[in-house]
């Protein structure tokens, strides 16, 4: 039984990177990126089919590093041949860069795999990876979130003031956050989505 529900993971994964590389890619990241000036050094958390990775590569970064914990997303890396792009598969909860280590963090529907108990703690490791002047930009699943079978045990939906909570003044600037939701049926079960972003430059 295990060995089929992982193999039905490895496919629904598969068959998502697939529909994923087929999308445009996502105006409010472009938005953030045009108000950095310095673009060095970025990490996509989450990266999946690696369509936001490029995209950040080909505005102007020298070096994307590709963060995921599906092990698929090291053989995407590898099939696109672009050395500026850099695998590094490890749990979303084992995020251990130094302070200042990129210009961009960018988390696209990535938070809501770590644990309620676990998030402040690597959320804010994340923060510090960002080089003063560098931008935060992040898609999370909010509160208003509904699945067919749950997910409120097995998922970290946030609000939108409690995402915002997590960014002081004291050390960021600019923070802004945008809502969205729609409804999507899949396998014949309607699942309900809050999207909700948020950018954030580092003083």
């Amino acid at each position: 039984m295990k060995e089929e529900a992982s193999r039905n993971e490895e496919a629904s994964w598969e068959g998502y990177y697939r529909r994923d590389t087929k999308r445009a890619p996502k105006e409010f990241l472009a938005r953030a990126i045009e108000k950095m000036e310095k673009r060095d050094t970025a990490i996509d958390v989450g990266a999946g089919s690696c369509v936001d990775a490029e995209q950040i590569q080909v505005s102007g970064f020298n070096k994307v590093v590709v963060f995921d914990s599906n092990p698929r997303v090291a053989s995407i890396v590898e099939e696109k041949n672009n050395p500026a792009l850099v695998a590094d598969i490890r749990d979303f909860s084992d995020y251990d860069y130094p302070p200042h280590s990129f210009d961009l963090v960018y988390a696209s529907k990535a938070l809501h795999y770590i644990s309620r108990e676990k998030l402040p703690n690597v959320l804010k490791k994340m923060q510090d990876s960002v080089t003063r002047g560098g931008m935060f930009v992040a898609a999370v699943l909010g509160d208003k979130t509904r699945f067919p079978e749950g997910g409120e045990d097995k998922y970290t939906f946030l609000s939108e003031e409690e995402l915002k909570g997590y960014f002081s003044e004291d050390e960021w600037a600019d923070v802004r956050t945008s809502t969205k939701e729609l409804d999507e049926l899949k396998s014949g079960k309607m699942f309900h989505y809050h999207m909700i972003g948020i950018t954030a430059k580092k003083k």
